[in-house]
């Protein structure tokens, strides 16, 4: 079957559903959907950038972070990005992901 085809059918029949009756679901699925994606990027980047929890970690959930903002910071923060070189070496290699992942998705 053609993947495309399914997916044009569809995309024409949630048109004659919400779009073309002027509903307000497809503002509401839009937002939830801005929600979704926004709610997982920030945890991505939360666990990202303060390490991950580790079972038996002293101060984590009694406030010693937010009253010390140097602990919230996790080991690999510290090191990458304790210098301009660090900041500049993590840039330089999203920028080969990013680069790769374009690569990848246009086919070549």
């Amino acid at each position: 079957r053609d993947r495309g085809l399914d997916v044009a059918r569809a995309m024409e029949a949630y048109r004659n559903k919400f779009i073309a009756t002027g509903k307000f679901a497809p503002l509401k699925h839009f937002m939830v959907g801005v929600f979704v994606l926004a709610f997982g990027l920030e945890t991505y980047h939360h666990h990202k950038y303060h390490g991950e929890h580790h079972q038996g970690d002293e101060g984590h959930g009694d406030g010693a972070e937010a009253a010390n903002g140097a602990a919230a910071n996790s080991a690999r923060e510290r090191a990458v990005l304790g210098s301009l070189d660090g900041v500049q070496m993590e840039v330089e290699e999203l920028r080969e992901k990013v680069k790769a992942m374009r690569e990848t998705m246009m086919g070549r």
